[in-house]
């Protein structure tokens, strides 16, 4: 039986979704799932009343930490080392801990991790599980897009970040593949990884809304009508214009 780790320290936005959609999917088809996340234990408790509660015994779990940063130029240089640096050593303290031999690495958002300053050198003997992982945002491939920007500072912000960019970690032997939400990227990700390369579908969770003050003020704005929304961080990218102006068509 084959393990997969899935590796996220976030704990915003889709990032829970992600680790528990993931872990019930990967479950159902007869992997052993391990779960390095900042809360373990909100995705394994909704996970004991679904149709894979019999198989929780074939899923572990490794509370991480979210990583300290001060925000300085320091931080931005050597961040992502810092980031490989606990992952590595996470992943080492869990096989030391249990008898669980881990097949494959799955990072949830990579781009904590290619940024900056990275030894290729120290990560090519210092990563010795294989792994993969999800690519989020290509800061390269925006900067073609100055309309999508609200003014010049972000505009040069992110040409900071993509200057910072070190794809060089996904040529290592450990990495298998890439993978990336946007398709219009497949042929600039070809050009500079040398590894496969998939577009990862998107994932919508279609189960009922939680019990929380913001649903329950949307249900009664509603009065029964059906509920098309958009939440969350919003910006262009995202669509909301798009679905702005669908909202006005119907």
């Amino acid at each position: 039986m084959k393990t997969i780790a899935l590796y996220d320290f976030n704990w915003h936005g889709h990032h829970p979704t992600y680790l528990s959609l993931m872990s019930e999917s990967l479950l159902r088809k007869g992997f052993r799932v391990v779960l390095f996340c900042r809360y373990p234990q909100e995705i394994l408790t909704p996970l004991q009343s679904s149709d894979v509660s019999d198989r929780l015994s074939f899923i572990h779990s490794f509370c991480v930490r979210y990583p300290s940063g001060n925000g300085k130029v320091t931080t931005a240089l050597f961040q992502s080392l810092l980031n490989w640096q606990q992952a590595v050593s996470d992943v080492c303290t869990f096989q030391r801990k249990t008898s669980w031999p881990i097949d494959l690495v799955l990072f949830l958002k990579v781009d904590d991790y290619c940024r900056g300053f990275i030894p290729i050198f120290y990560l090519n003997k210092a990563v010795k599980f294989r792994w993969a992982a999800l690519l989020i945002h290509l800061d390269v491939l925006a900067l073609a897009h100055k309309d999508l920007f609200k003014d010049k500072f972000t505009w040069v912000r992110h040409c900071l970040k993509a200057a910072l960019n070190n794809f060089a970690i996904f040529n290592l032997p450990s990495c298998r593949f890439v993978a990336t939400l946007q398709e219009d990227c497949l042929a600039f990700l070809a050009q500079t990884i040398h590894k496969k390369i998939i577009i990862f579908p998107d994932i919508t969770y279609e189960g009922e809304a939680g019990s929380s003050p913001l649903v329950a003020n949307i249900k009664k704005a509603a009065r029964g009508r059906k509920i098309i929304a958009l939440l969350g961080l919003l910006d262009r990218r995202k669509g909301v214009f798009t679905f702005l102006e669908l909202a006005q068509r119907c």
